[in-house]
């Protein structure tokens, strides 16, 4: 209250984070009011409290596979065969990449085998008018996020 800023408990979650099997590991007392979770969205993006991406992946995979449903009807529909790539690119490469440097450095294998499977099936559709390759496409933007925010250091570094 030092700041006048009113919380909304109804809102207001809490999570514990801690490594996946700890030897002693015991919750800290609950806060008063405030719910304690062991899975929280943030942004769009689901954490658990250990850290683990897979409730996010599947999530996305599973929002994925509707919008190639989707395409599928616009496929049928008569859409032009660019204009699907398009609209692929739009709706599904976009959701898988969206806020990925956030949470690519906590994937495993099985995650990225995973959106491997849903971006290879569209290919095989022919939803998209490129074969990617899920750890490449992943990979790149965590590198791009990090061109950009050496450029802008360099930048502030010579002002």
């Amino acid at each position: 209250m030092l700041n006048k800023m009113m919380l909304n408990l109804g809102k207001t979650k809490e999570i514990v984070f801690h490594r996946p099997h700890p030897r002693k590991f015991s919750l800290p007392p609950k806060l008063t009011d405030i719910e304690q979770v062991s899975s929280a969205i943030l942004l769009g993006v689901y954490f658990t409290d250990q850290l683990s991406m897979t409730e996010h992946l599947n999530k996305t995979v599973v929002v994925c596979n509707q919008r190639l449903y989707l395409l599928c009807q616009l496929k049928k529909q008569g859409m032009s065969v660019s204009c699907l790539h398009i609209v692929y690119d739009s709706i599904v490469i976009c959701k898988i990449l969206y806020a990925s440097p956030a949470w690519f450095g906590y994937v495993i294998n099985d995650h990225v085998n995973l959106i491997q499977k849903l971006l290879s099936k569209a290919f095989r559709w022919g939803l998209s008018g490129k074969r990617y390759d899920a750890r490449d496409l992943l990979s790149d933007r965590d590198q791009r996020l990090f061109e950009i925010e050496f450029r802008s250091w360099k930048v502030m570094e010579c002002r």
